[in-house]
């Protein structure tokens, strides 16, 4: 278990450069490893931060800078409004860092010409040639699966030893996520997609390993002991009843139950729901709103959702964000998200050791963070809080198929928990 979890906030940089610095006095020097989130804000300098933190041992040292906490409450509040770090600090014989450059995949070519002819970068890998049917999987995502096989470097740590994973990506997290399914297949895994941080860093995203700022690959900790994956979404209202997909190829659904044109399926319901009229018809909402399609488990709950992105009223086919659309067999539903886009996290005093990344909105502007005045603060114990407006990536225990992406639902929150005892 961890040694320590803590989410520090506070709308003065003082204040919370006061909180981390605490926390880095009581561990520094015992070769612990860390593992922390900044919220990223181009008003602060977040290096002093990030310095203070590798302190505590420069060489097992992860961490990113990510979104802040836009439209998130608790019993202790709103913390929309504050600057943000959460720490965690444990023994290295219950956690090994790790960093991965294995490689995503290609952004399907939707709803636009593409050409099969490469870029330079790719001149030396051309399409295989084959005499037998074409593999639109491999057309569609070019999954590169020569990476899948790659292992993480954990040491001397045995693959049967890692319990859990938890870690940072940038937006390729594709093939990572399928080499932690095939070499940790009944651990549970959870992962933060690292916030844009353009303004911030001049980087798309900032991973921060050791003393290196890393904007590719990902970074996290293999944990030696086993805790319970949790997934919520929050503000989805279903629109439909559970559907069965018939077929679908890459991130395209083709048929569902027994319908080859699942888009005129979508703008049939549209038009039965409420906020549809003459000035905003159901098209128009397809565009302007976002619409969901949730896979549904036995529970009769959604465990995946990702979001409709794309269309085709005279073919059929209804894209998704992201790699690969619901495999046929899958029960589906369509949402919608309701609601102003709040998410409220119960965090109970005395409750298990815990993280949580949760999708947030994308702030337009983090002027109103900063308040060299306030003296408050909110320290959150027991808990790993971070917060993203990319998206979180989750696979339960078994399971092949991730549960959340790219774009997930405003609200969608995966959480690791400690079990008592172990």
């Amino acid at each position: 278990m961890p040694l320590h979890l803590t989410t520090i906030l506070a709308r003065n940089p003082s204040i919370l450069e006061h909180h981390i610095r605490n926390v880095v006095e009581r561990y520094t020097r015992q070769n612990l490893i860390c593992f922390f989130a900044l919220t990223a804000n181009d008003a602060v300098d977040w290096t002093r931060y990030w310095q203070l933190l590798r302190s505590i041992n420069e060489s097992q040292t992860v961490g990113c800078l990510s979104s802040t906490f836009s439209g998130v409450k608790t019993p202790r509040g709103d913390l929309s409004r504050y600057l943000g770090c959460s720490i965690g600090v444990f023994d290295p014989s219950e956690a090994v860092c790790f960093r991965s450059t294995i490689q995503g995949d290609r952004q399907a070519q939707v709803g636009r010409w593409h050409s099969f002819r490469k870029s330079e970068e790719d001149a030396g890998t051309p399409w295989p040639l084959t005499d037998g049917p074409i593999s639109w999987d491999d057309v569609w995502g070019r999954r590169g699966e020569a990476e899948d096989s790659v292992s993480l470097d954990l040491g001397n740590t045995r693959p049967e030893d890692v319990q859990s994973l938890v870690y940072f990506t940038d937006r390729s997290y594709q093939g990572l996520s399928r080499s932690l399914v095939q070499s940790y297949p009944l651990a549970s895994k959870v992962g933060l997609i690292a916030t844009p941080t353009l303004t911030v860093t001049e980087l798309p995203a900032t991973l921060l390993h050791q003393n290196s700022i890393l904007s590719t690959g990902a970074i996290g900790l293999a944990l030696k002991k086993p805790y319970t994956q949790n997934l919520a979404f929050q503000n989805l209202q279903s629109i439909s009843e559970p559907m069965h997909v018939d077929n679908s190829q890459g991130n395209i659904i083709q048929s569902l139950n027994g319908d080859t044109n699942p888009t005129q399926i979508l703008l049939r319901i549209l038009e039965n729901t409420p906020g549809t009229t003459a000035s905003n018809p159901a098209a128009f909402r397809f565009l302007n709103e976002k619409v969901f399609i949730g896979q549904v488990g036995a529970d009769g709950q959604p465990y995946r959702v990702v979001h409709l992105t794309s269309g085709d009223p005279s073919r059929g086919g209804l894209a998704v964000s992201g790699d690969l659309a619901p495999t046929p067999g899958s029960k589906v539903q369509f949402f919608t998200q309701t609601g102003s886009p709040n998410t409220t996290l119960e965090l109970q005093t005395g409750s298990p050791k815990k993280f949580s990344f949760v999708t947030v909105p994308e702030l337009v502007s983090s002027d109103e963070l900063i308040d060299m005045d306030d003296q408050q603060s909110i320290v959150l114990e027991d808990v790993f809080l971070a917060a993203t407006d990319v998206g979180v990536v989750a696979h339960r225990p078994g399971d092949k198929e991730v549960c959340t992406g790219l774009d997930c639902p405003v609200g969608t929150t995966v959480s690791l928990e400690a079990i008592e005892g172990l």
